[in-house]
């Protein structure tokens, strides 16, 4: 299980469903979405 998912739910729905998933619950945890390129903004940790 990730994020309150289980792996089977995750793994049984299609991709476009399956990356919007994906992006909601990376916001959840407190990640920045560049909505865009449909991909979560990597964090300058230097």
């Amino acid at each position: 299980m990730k994020n309150g998912v289980p792996f089977d739910v995750a793994f049984a729905v299609d991709d476009p469903v399956r990356l919007a998933m994906s992006l909601r619950f990376s916001q959840f945890a407190g990640h920045k979405i560049d909505i865009e390129n449909l991909t979560i903004v990597e964090e300058d940790r230097g």
